[in-house]
């Protein structure tokens, strides 16, 4: 029975000041909605987001999880919390209005007729209780509709929750934040930002690194390193941890892996030590246990950003199954499956070159300059620029075992700094054969791309004709062909022919159509960018491509790793053949060192190393 007392301990009673989730355990029951309740010791990663929920300097709260992590959780016992115990008007935001409707008759609503501490607040008035709209008896009102624009007008709000905004469309998390103005003034506003991963650099991509970006550290078993539980970790050396597993190819299509002995040999290495820990519900309570988030990047006194992982507290074959089927698909240019699990499982958003970096792997050692000595070809290639510029790579090669080691890359602006490289590192001498084996010529192992500037005195061939170097050209031509005759012993001559990823080496004249036409000649070949391409990813993987450890510049090595991952593999079609075939593509132009990788191997394959 209700008496004249109970309105009056209602409107005085103090705030219950307990900490958000010990008041949602207690006062909020397991929705129908809910898959489970509220743990929060099985759940600790949630105890810091609360606490920032609770604390009323920090003004923006951004949680970027997997999906079916409990995001929505942590809202849910937000809302009942701040309606309870500090109220004001409140707007939440669901990626459109159709989703609103839906959540706010399931679930959202619900919940919070559910509370009873909320449930006394209620007006007896039923239109005051709408299926997306309550005005409690306070006069506050709490609505839950789509980001249209036309829901982000005339009223203003203490709170403003935004879920999945990698969905929004650009410019409206903006017009939400804008309906915080009046309180943002008082300093009583609170935003909460929910979502998977989206794309990088989108408003939400933006709004996560504004805050103190926190990140949900796990604890190594054996020798107690602190780290974020990466998927797929590398190490200073090239080498890779974070979870592991054998994924073999399968023998009838090279594309796809043997999936069920990858989930077998699944385990998650330690970034430190490599210990491997098995996948089982004791290992997910020790992290559970002992995990802790650590900051990353600058401190925000009134923002905090906060990201964990799908498999900390889940069975991780599941991801491994999803990581390599999407891995297969990506090899015939399907991205979307990639995307997907990056945004959510990993919770982190994706790109083109996220999707791409992946596949390329740089081995590292430690290893001295002085390592070409003891190496059986020394090639420089040198990637020309329309404006003039050069970037030069050289790496030493060993035939057995296979490896190449790269000793510099750099950039150069004249034609002298070129030719004190090739001094400087001593690039082997090689002998080039044309016209079917009818001329050769001695030549030093330095190949220059000819696609810009290729004849006058500043040209490319008169440059490899002055120094001895060899001009080459990339091209998407597939395959040329190659003739030469062989006699037996006892006089019989053979026809071969033969097509290969590349052409036979012939005489350019750089003085052609001049009055120096005749002087002097370089040599020149054309190869498939996309073949020898192809080949460059093959012995990255086989951990045969080797950079170096040690002495490295870091923003020199992060720009060499932008060009060497630039570029994307796409389908195409040979229009003579109707053969459908992976090519190669790059869309920002700065690929300079994948160029100068590919004249490597074109290299190393025609002076017989691969």
């Amino acid at each position: 029975m209700t008496t004249l007392r109970d309105p009056w301990d209602r409107a005085f009673r103090r705030p219950d000041r307990r900490p958000m989730y010990t008041w949602g355990m207690e006062k909020i029951r397991k929705p129908a909605a809910w898959t489970k309740p509220l743990d929060i010791k099985s759940s600790r990663h949630f105890v810091e987001p609360f606490d920032w929920l609770h604390d009323e300097t920090i003004r923006e709260l951004n949680i970027m999880a997997p999906v079916q992590s409990g995001k929505s959780l942590i809202s849910d016992v937000a809302t009942c919390y701040w309606r309870a115990n500090a109220p004001g008007h409140h707007l939440s935001l669901l990626q459109d209005d159709e989703i609103a409707k839906q959540y706010a008759e399931s679930r959202g609503m619900a919940i919070l007729k559910d509370v009873d501490d909320i449930l006394v607040q209620l007006s007896h008035d039923r239109s005051k209780t709408r299926n997306q709209e309550i005005i409690f008896l306070d006069g506050h009102r709490y609505v839950m509709w789509g980001p249209a624009l036309n829901n982000l007008q005339t009223f203003g709000y203490r709170y403003v929750t935004a879920d999945e905004l990698w969905k929004w469309k650009p410019g409206t998390l903006k017009e939400a934040k804008g309906r915080l103005s009046a309180y943002v003034k008082m300093g009583l506003d609170k935003l909460l930002c929910i979502s998977q991963g989206g794309m990088e650099n989108d408003d939400w991509d933006y709004q996560f690194q504004s805050g103190e970006i926190r990140l949900w550290h796990i604890k190594c078993e054996s020798c107690g390193h602190m780290m974020y539980p990466h998927f797929s970790g590398i190490r200073q050396d090239g080498s890779r941890w974070g979870i592991r597993f054998d994924a073999q190819r399968l023998k009838d299509d090279p594309k796809k892996f043997d999936i069920p002995k990858a989930i077998e040999s699944r385990r998650f290495e330690c970034e430190k030590c490599g210990h491997g820990h098995i996948d089982s519900p004791r290992t997910r309570a020790s992290w559970n246990l002992t995990g802790e988030y650590r900051a990353e990047g600058q401190a925000v006194a009134t923002r905090k950003s906060h990201r964990w992982p799908v498999w900390i507290d889940s069975e991780w074959g599941q991801f491994v199954k999803e990581f390599l089927e999407s891995k297969s698909k990506l090899a015939d240019g399907q991205t979307e499956d990639m995307t997907a699990f990056i945004q959510k499982r990993l919770a982190e958003p994706a790109s083109e070159d996220r999707l791409h970096s992946s596949s390329m792997t740089f081995k590292r050692e430690s290893y001295s300059i002085e390592t070409r000595v003891t190496g059986d070809l020394v090639v420089m290639t040198v990637d020309r620029q329309s404006e003039g510029v050069y970037w030069v790579m050289v790496r030493v090669w060993t035939r057995s075992p296979v490896t190449s080691r790269r000793l510099i890359y750099k950039q150069c602006i004249a034609e002298s700094d070129l030719a004190a490289v090739a001094d400087e590192f001593k690039v082997s001498t090689i002998t080039v054969k044309g016209d079917q084996g009818k001329w050769s010529r001695v030549m030093k192992a330095v190949y220059v791309d000819s696609r810009y500037d290729t004849r006058g005195d500043d040209g490319v061939y008169r440059m490899c004709a002055d120094h001895g170097w060899c001009a080459v050209m990339g091209d998407h031509r597939r395959f040329w062909k190659h003739s030469w005759d062989q006699r037996k012993a006892d006089g019989t001559l053979i026809k071969h022919r033969q097509e290969r990823p590349h052409s036979e080496w012939v005489r350019v004249d750089p003085g052609q159509g001049t009055a120096k036409a005749g002087m002097k000649s370089a040599v020149r070949a054309i190869f498939c960018s996309n073949i020898y391409r192809d080949r460059l990813q093959s012995i990255m993987e086989r951990g045969e491509w080797i950079e170096p450890k040690d002495n490295v510049n870091a923003d020199e090595e992060t720009e060499y790793e932008r060009q060497m991952t630039s570029e994307r593999r796409v389908p195409k079609m040979d229009k003579f053949t109707k053969e459908k075939y992976m090519h190669w593509v790059c869309h920002n132009g700065n690929n300079h060192a994948a160029d100068c990788a590919k004249m490597q191997m074109f290299a190393a394959t025609t002076c017989g190393l691969l």
